[in-house]
């Protein structure tokens, strides 16, 4: 069985030039699936649909790659599924076709060039993290916690001071207060390192009069 599947990013777009390509491949209206989306949607209703109706043995037919695949690497991974699923492919406008040898050829060139994205983007991220590492930056959003509330936070946890009343005192959620006692805000770890001493226990116990 052979079915085709279209997309335009909005209603405002037409399909006319995609449907007619299929329908010269014989593919009758009924079997052709259409959606309305960006293609850089992950989940497209009618496409969920068809790759969950198709069989082995089946074939299914676009105008062109980028109506089926957000990126070359999601294409690869959608049409290795389909392969190992016993589901044939064709693109009209490349010419691939994975029914035939040379569409099989094809389509390994295609992978590669997939291997090769998820490559470059792997080296990309790595690179990334190293030199947030090297700024001292963190590696998620910028805290909010400031010098003094990490000072008041740990002399009074030094003090056995319990978390709730560290937060009543600075202002923090308990929450917060508990991770930066546990070292677990990378942007401020930095703060145990800089210079100059931590408030006395004197100035912690004042902010808590002036807060009561």
């Amino acid at each position: 069985m052979t079915y085709g599947y279209a997309r335009v990013s909005t209603t405002d777009q037409h399909l006319d030039l995609q449907l007619q390509a299929l329908a010269t491949q014989g593919i009758p209206a009924e079997r052709i699936h259409v959606d309305y989306a960006s293609g850089s949607r992950a989940s497209r209703p009618s496409l969920d649909e068809l790759l969950a109706r198709l069989e082995q043995g089946d074939v299914l037919t676009v105008w062109k790659l980028d109506r089926l695949g957000r990126s070359v690497t999601h294409l690869s991974r959608m049409l290795e599924e389909m392969r190992e699923r016993g589901i044939h492919f064709r693109s009209l406008t490349e010419g691939l076709d994975t029914s035939t040898p040379a569409g099989r050829a094809m389509w390994t060139i295609v992978a590669a060039f997939a291997e090769l994205e998820r490559e470059q983007l792997r080296e990309r991220t790595i690179a990334g993290l190293e030199a947030a590492r090297a700024r001292r930056g963190s590696l998620g959003r910028p805290t909010r916690v400031t010098k003094e509330q990490y000072d008041l936070i740990m002399q009074g946890h030094a003090s056995g001071e319990p978390d709730t009343k560290l937060a009543r005192m600075t202002g923090l959620h308990r929450s917060v207060v508990g991770r930066v006692r546990r070292g677990e805000i990378a942007s401020i770890r930095h703060y145990a390192q800089d210079a100059g001493a931590p408030p006395t226990l004197t100035f912690f116990q004042a902010r808590e009069g002036d807060r009561s």
